[in-house]
């Protein structure tokens, strides 16, 4: 500690004028330079009295200088000012052990501090290695799907639809966990996104019974994968080609797993494939190989039955609310269901906000399959702001994140200028709240042609309506 009861004694220029602080008491409180506290003392002004006043006066004269002699019984009082009242050795003793405790204190606090910055340093880590795991077999699992697909033959068109569609199941799959934080999936949901793509105007064909059931992340896109290939072998060879159904069985083994059944009836008659292509491969051995289950597939003369099992520790839990289809999956007989099948931006002009290169030019073919007679493309809000002003859009697709900037705001003027859109994201319905979230639909990304055209339908006929009435 520095205990001093004049300060101006130690820095005249900087204390000289001080009337609340002569005296300070300087305590540490860390093992770092700098860190004190300083209790101050205010000035204390006290009188000295002299027998006699301390000086002598010099008398001059003529010719000489002369010390006269001081009157000895002429009392002399003296003030003194710039000094507080000294710190007592008890004001010291207390001082020093509020140094020990603070110091104590401010130690355990910086050890904490460092135990914390590395655990958040060990979260970040982990993180980064969970990212860089997920994103490697995400990759090699798109990459599997390239080359494996080829096998199946055909023209180019055959071979990207098909690689369209198993990724296009993989991003639904992928989009469902996500909304749960990376949380256990809906079973039924896989079902209701493959009619919905595939079938929508055959959703009364396809049943589903057993007890709703909540799968693990790992198996999530698995079982994704496997439906998909179920429901598009069904459309084009099987039940759900001609006038035949399908019956899904759910059934839960206590402390055991999960019992799936799909069995297809009234379809034409089944004969055993020739060839095993990518799609048989993977109904057959991606459950035994990923999932450690079985599979099981019959080609039978009245419809092709497949039954798989999966094992509990991929389940989570049993839900007990009845699942509905959600408002969005509508039938061709609604007037969107119409509107989908004329294509619903038939001779309108639309703009396309997409930062991506390669991402608009999918999304423009999609866009003028769907019926528009042009799409103009562009990569920043200010891009678009200036072909608004030259030109006039009949709809507009906004992707939300743009780099260094997102479309909320370029939304709002077309909200004003009364122009329909959809916000698309690679995120999904997460990157995006409040009223935006409400009033207008987000397509995730990558872009697919059948959510696609129910977002620009079902945004097409709500804005047609908001119209009429007002």
């Amino acid at each position: 500690m520095f205990v001093t009861s004049n300060l101006s004694a130690l820095q005249p220029e900087l204390f000289k004028d001080l009337e609340n602080a002569a005296g300070a008491l300087y305590i540490p409180i860390s093992y770092s330079r700098g860190d004190y506290l300083v209790l101050f003392r205010c000035e204390q002004l006290r009188d000295i009295r002299w027998a006699g006043e301390p000086g002598k006066s010099v008398l001059l004269s003529e010719d000489t200088a002369r010390v006269s002699p001081r009157k000895s019984f002429a009392a002399f009082v003296e003030s003194v000012r710039g000094q507080s009242r000294p710190f007592s050795e008890a004001e010291q003793g207390l001082a020093d052990s509020i140094r020990i405790g603070l110091m104590d204190v401010t130690s355990r606090g910086s050890h904490d501090s460092l135990v914390e910055q590395a655990r958040a340093r060990g979260r970040q880590e982990l993180l980064i290695a969970e990212l860089n795991h997920r994103v490697r077999n995400v990759l090699a699992l798109i990459r599997g799907l390239i080359s494996q697909t080829h096998g199946d033959g055909g023209d180019s068109a055959k071979y990207v639809d098909s690689l369209n569609g198993r990724v296009q199941a993989l991003a639904r799959a992928h989009d469902r966990v996500t909304r749960q934080n990376w949380g256990p999936g809906r079973l039924n949901a896989i079902f209701d996104d493959e009619i919905a793509a595939y079938v929508p105007t055959r959703r009364d064909r396809f049943t589903i019974s057993g007890p709703r059931v909540l799968l693990q992340p790992q198996a999530y896109s698995t079982m994704a994968l496997v439906i998909h290939e179920l429901v598009t072998n069904s459309c084009k060879y099987g039940a759900l080609c001609d006038s035949g159904c399908v019956e899904v069985n759910l059934s839960l083994l206590a402390g055991v797993g999960l019992l799936f059944k799909w069995v297809e009836k009234g379809g034409p008659t089944v004969q055993k494939p020739s060839r095993r292509g990518f799609g048989s491969v993977i109904i057959e051995r991606v459950v035994p190989f990923d999932l450690q289950g079985t599979a099981a597939v019959s080609y039978l003369p009245a419809g092709f039955e497949a039954e798989f099992f999966i094992p509990e520790r991929y389940l989570a839990a049993e839900l007990a609310e009845i699942e509905t289809l959600p408002a969005d999956r509508l039938s061709s007989s609604s007037p969107v269901g119409s509107a989908m099948e004329s294509g619903p931006l038939l001779g309108r002009h639309v703009l396309l906000l997409e930062d991506n290169l390669i991402v608009a030019l999918e999304a423009e073919d999609l866009l003028r399959a769907l019926g528009a007679a042009s799409v103009i493309a562009v990569s920043s809000v200010a891009g678009a702001i200036g072909l608004c002003d030259a030109n006039s859009f009949d709809f507009a697709v906004l992707d939300i994140n743009l780099g260094f900037e997102n479309s909320l705001d370029f939304a709002h003027r077309l909200r004003r200028a009364k122009v329909p859109f959809v916000f698309a994201s690679g995120y999904g319905e997460q990157s995006i709240s409040g009223e935006s979230r409400i009033s207008e639909m987000i397509v995730a990304k990558p872009y697919d042609r059948e959510s696609l055209s129910s977002a620009v339908a079902l945004t097409l006929c709500r804005h047609a309506s908001a119209l009429e009435g007002a």
